[in-house]
């Protein structure tokens, strides 16, 4: 295997599992009744992903 290709199947999995985490902190801020720019400061001003659920959760 050439080194680009592991290079890219190492970042498709990070971006998956990103991608998951991503869409299920959205599903769940939206059900709690935070904004949509509330959610994205979350994301850009908190780098912790379980105090991001436990705040809005």
């Amino acid at each position: 295997m050439s080194p680009e290709r592991a290079i890219l199947r190492d970042a498709l999995g990070i971006a998956i599992a990103s991608g998951a985490y991503a869409i299920s902190f959205g599903a769940i801020s939206t059900a709690a009744g935070v904004s949509l720019l509330q959610t994205c400061a979350l994301s850009v001003l908190m780098f912790t992903g379980a105090s991001q659920f436990a705040l809005v959760g």
